[in-house]
């Protein structure tokens, strides 16, 4: 008896490890299902949008000549193109489809499609931009605590560069 369910649970870990890999197709299919272009294209939009805050924030509090802050901004907009083409849709989707043929299977896949198809999963996928979005509104007193505290540490590592010199 003991000797079977050890063969029964053998076997159960292991029949995922030769489960059919989801074809291109089906992850592709998923990918749209799931409005991850779309998702991106808002995630790039918030680190956008963080970027100019902090770009802001920072030209608030030194003092900077007009021809300075048009300086910094004309860096901050070669940051944000290069981010929108580095993190392009037609790069990252073999990266997406790769990953996914090689975390799901076939059999998941299409539960998967099956899922975000119901009311249940479209009403997920439709509200998740709104939830990601009001995740960072309440993240953001965090991340200004800890924006603060690493440009401290930043500071400190200065001064004490500064104090080693001989």
């Amino acid at each position: 008896m003991r000797k079977s369910i050890c063969v029964l649970a053998l076997l159960a870990s292991t029949s995922t490890a030769f489960a059919e890999p989801p074809t291109r197709e089906s992850v592709a299919t998923l990918l749209t299902e799931t409005n991850i272009q779309q998702s991106l294209k808002g995630m790039l939009s918030n680190m956008d949008r963080i970027t100019q805050q902090q770009l802001a924030q920072t030209l608030a509090v030194q003092s900077m000549t007009a021809e300075q802050q048009r300086a910094v901004a004309s860096v901050q907009k070669k940051i944000s193109d290069l981010l929108t083409s580095e993190l392009a849709w037609a790069k990252l989707e073999p990266i997406y489809i790769d990953v996914y043929q090689q975390t799901y299977t076939q059999e998941e896949v299409d539960g998967l499609i099956a899922f975000y198809r119901t009311p249940v999963g479209r009403s997920y996928v439709d509200k998740m931009p709104l939830a990601l979005q009001k995740t960072l509104v309440a993240m953001q007193p965090l991340l200004a605590d800890m924006m603060q505290k690493s440009q401290a540490l930043a500071r400190q590592a200065v001064e004490e560069a500064k104090a080693a010199r001989p």
